[in-house]
């Protein structure tokens, strides 16, 4: 088998990348399989392909909303479902120490970064938070996080950095919500 430059791999993450946030069950993830399949296929490499059975919460549909206002979000992957509404508070990159002493009933905003997302959903539900928002450091990108390996304990989504700065500075209460289903994956 031939080595595989860096600059190819580079390519491919791009051309990954580029297909957007890929929850599973998605026509996003069908993509990137898709993609992935040809790839391996080309030349002399070979793919086996195994089934598997996994049952996940597939989040259908995600919204994020203020006032009068909706937000562009996406559920992380692994969110539970749920209706909630709560202000908002501000929980740094969701260290125990960042998260406020005041923030039971509230709705969390947190940065990406600093610890793996499913740790900083489990202290914020350890907090009294009820839901939480996730937003990356930079405005124009955009991410799927991975919140759980099957299940958080509090409904989570993503939008951008702009979005979850308005919410903060409202100071006022937000509703989110995640739908979606049990699904084979």
């Amino acid at each position: 088998m031939q080595a595989i430059s860096s600059a190819t791999l580079y390519r491919v993450i791009e051309r990954i990348c580029d297909i957007g946030p890929r929850p599973l069950g998605s026509d996003a993830n069908a993509q990137v399989r898709q993609y992935l399949r040809e790839l391996l296929l080309r030349g002399d490499g070979y793919l086996v392909e195994h089934e598997f059975n996994h049952t996940c919460f597939v989040a259908t549909k995600a919204s994020l909303s203020l006032k009068n206002t909706e937000y562009e979000c996406w559920a992380a992957f692994g969110s539970s479902g749920g209706s909630v509404s709560g202000r908002v508070v501000a929980c740094g990159q969701g260290r125990p120490e960042e998260i406020p002493s005041h923030a039971e009933g509230a709705i969390g905003v947190v940065e990406r970064g600093g610890i793996h997302e499913s740790a900083k959903v489990a202290n914020l539900e350890k907090a009294g938070i009820v839901a939480c928002v996730l937003f990356v450091d930079h405005e124009n990108s955009l991410y799927s996080a991975r919140v759980s390996q099957s299940f958080s304990p509090i409904p989570a989504v993503v939008t951008r950095r702009s979005h979850a700065m308005e919410l903060i500075d409202s100071n006022s209460k937000a509703q989110l919500s995640v739908d979606g289903n049990l699904a084979n994956v």
